[in-house]
């Protein structure tokens, strides 16, 4: 790709961000939305690098931009899923950004790097350690749910197989979201008395309105 091509949609994007401080942050930007290799043209072509990039940067205001945002730009402004899993499995992650999407993509680091059984018994040592590290305690009603996480290993392990599982784990994550990331989707298989109940919670139950195919 040309670098004038390049610019003429980085540069909005990078204007966004003028003023920002922090070299994470600017690094990320440039990672996720121009992408490596693209990065590593402009290097190439004329030298440039992250600071100069941003130094050329002109157009769309902040808010201007913040009117384009897309279910996967905010996915990839969140924090990279290693430092996530790494924030997690130390239980040093706020209790705050442990969101919807934040279970979804430490279940996809999981899922990558194991097979679905392995990943799931990690995945359930792992959040009730960080429950209790949190403050939350594991009781028949509330803290970890043993049916909402074996089926969202099923997900992930099903959207895998459909998905080159070879590109970056942000865009693995940010489609995985975009596919599956309402958190609506267990009533799709489940009644919520049965989700909600205690031996939902306890136990696997298995859907009782849409098999898992």
């Amino acid at each position: 790709m040309e670098l004038s091509r390049v610019l003429s949609w980085s540069r909005p994007l990078l204007k966004a961000f003028k003023g920002w401080t922090g070299t994470h942050l600017k690094t990320f930007v440039i990672r996720e939305f121009l992408g490596n290799h693209l990065l590593n043209i402009c290097r190439q072509v004329t030298g440039m690098n992250v600071k100069t990039l941003f130094k050329e940067a002109h157009g769309l205001s902040r808010s201007a931009l913040a009117q384009r945002r897309t279910p996967r730009w905010n996915t990839l402004m969140e924090q990279p899923v290693q430092e996530l899993v790494q924030s997690f499995t130390s239980c040093t992650l706020p209790r705050s950004e442990w969101t919807h999407h934040a279970h979804l993509k430490i279940g996809l680091w999981h899922v990558l790097h194991a097979s679905p059984v392995e990943a799931l018994e990690k995945l359930r040592d792992g959040i009730r350690i960080y429950n209790a590290a949190t403050g939350i305690e594991n009781t028949e009603s509330q803290g970890y749910h043993e049916t909402i996480t074996r089926f969202y290993v099923w997900i992930i392990h099903g959207f895998l197989q459909k998905t080159d599982r070879t590109q970056p784990i942000e865009d693995l994550a940010a489609e995985l979201i975009a596919r599956h990331g309402e958190r609506s989707l267990p009533l799709q298989y489940y009644s919520r008395a049965l989700l909600h109940s205690t031996a939902a919670r306890l136990r696997w139950q298995a859907p009782d309105l849409r098999l898992l195919e």
